[in-house]
């Protein structure tokens, strides 16, 4: 007795509304009727001779049969996404763009390693790549036009809908010139009254530190461009709050001041919505992020031989 199997528009039909628990939100979903995803449904039932969904008040609910279904069927979809985007790929066609968010501080650590590692190992692949805050960064992902987002997570910010995995935590530490008059200065108090230069590492400090508020400077300038930054420190006397590497880089005029309390850490996080299945190439950039993540010191304040900066 030959096994009948169900067809991949069925399989996809299927996993969109049992993610959406709505045969409409599903069906706008896919951009089909309605009337074609319910079809497909009753098609599908007929084949496993299963009932796969109950109606529940708002939509419709899995049974332990669609549940078990449901396991297997998303796995299906995934693999036939990844299957045909590397095909193409391997002949030559057009591939799938791979687009993704980062803060600047891994556009000067991780980034580019891992980036070449993906294009090195791969026939055909395409990057974008935006650097924006996480708050910037989260709608665009939820609207389907990133990826992943890396970011700094924070109470406002809800990341109940995406898989959240942890990438690095990087200390920061408060930076000035050389020979900056405060450059021995112990306490946030000390230096609350000079010129500053309030970064992005500052910002997110003062989310979750209120001695933030201590700093109370005559003259401040806020900003995340890196030369305007090394500008305002080595010829200007502000100070910043900036992270390991972006001071590593440049120990040749900026130095740490030992306040109390620093350096403090920052956790980074990689996220991805939990509906939405990622090709091959999206997983392998991941794996390759996390093991640069894992090799990189970024609790070294001094520069090392070993990842000479480039700029």
């Amino acid at each position: 007795m030959s096994l009948r199997l169900p067809k991949m528009s069925q399989l996809i039909a299927f996993e969109a509304v049992a993610r959406s628990m709505s045969i409409n939100a599903a069906a706008k979903k896919l951009g089909k009727p309605q009337s074609t995803l319910s079809r497909s449904i009753k098609e599908l039932e007929e084949t496993t001779g299963v009932q796969l969904f109950t109606r529940g008040g708002t939509g419709v609910v899995l049974t332990p049969a669609g549940q078990c279904f449901f396991n297997y069927a998303s796995s299906v979809v995934r693999e036939m996404h990844q299957a045909m985007e590397e095909t193409a790929a391997v002949a030559g066609r057009s591939a799938h763009t791979i687009s993704i968010a980062v803060p600047p501080i891994l556009t000067r650590s991780i980034l580019n390693a891992g980036m070449m590692r993906l294009i090195n190992g791969t026939a055909q692949c395409k990057l974008n790549v935006e650097v924006a805050a996480f708050s910037t960064s989260l709608p665009r992902l939820n609207l389907g036009l990133l990826d992943f987002a890396i970011g700094t997570p924070c109470d406002e910010l809800l990341l109940g809908n995406y898989v959240v995995e942890p990438l690095m935590k990087c200390p920061i530490a408060i930076a000035c010139a050389l020979d900056h008059p405060l450059r021995k200065a112990k306490t946030l108090d000390e230096l609350k009254h000079a010129r500053w230069l309030f970064t992005p590492e500052f910002e997110l400090f003062k989310k979750e530190f209120p001695q933030a508020a201590k700093i109370e400077p005559a003259h401040s300038l806020t900003s995340s461009g890196y030369f305007l930054t090394n500008q305002m420190l080595a010829c200007n006397g502000f100070l910043a709050m900036l992270s390991s590497v972006h001071i590593r880089r440049h120990r040749d005029f900026m130095d740490i001041i030992p306040v109390d309390g620093f350096p403090h850490w920052l956790e980074y996080v990689l996220v991805y919505p939990k509906d939405r299945p990622r090709s091959s190439l999206t997983e392998r950039f991941i794996d390759y992020l996390h093991q640069e993540a894992d090799d990189f010191e970024w609790d070294s304040f001094k520069e090392t031989t070993a990842r000479k900066p480039f700029i």
